[in-house]
Formats: C-alpha cells, sequence, structure tokens
C-alpha cells in the first residue's frame, strides 16, 4: 500500500498524520532489530522473527 493511500485512508478514520509516521518508523525500527543475527538466533526472538519472515 503507497503512502498515499495509507494517509487517506487514515484522514477516513480521524487517525492523525503524526501518528502515520511514528507507526510508520517504529514498524522499520522493529524490522531492523529483527534481522540482527543475535535476535535470530534468541530464544526470545524466535518466533517473532518467524512471523516477520513468513517461515511458520
Amino acid at each position: 500500500m503507497k503512502q498515499s493511500e495509507i494517509t487517506k485512508h487514515a484522514a477516513l478514520q480521524g487517525v492523525p498524520n503524526s501518528t502515520i509516521d511514528k507507526d510508520w518508523v517504529l514498524g522499520h525500527f522493529i524490522v531492523g532489530i529483527f534481522r540482527q543475527q543475535w535476535a535470530m538466533e534468541s530464544a526470545l526472538f524466535s518466533f517473532s522473527n518467524k512471523l516477520f519472515t513468513n517461515n511458520i
């Protein structure tokens, strides 16, 4: 989904642009963490990593 589509749907639901921007940044931050080798090998992150890589 393009950023413009997200903004359009958010506006229809009354979600402020600042919330969309924060969620976008947070999502990329979390993906960055799960792509780190130590996170992939950690039992704590194991299930979440499978979710992000669709290996379930």
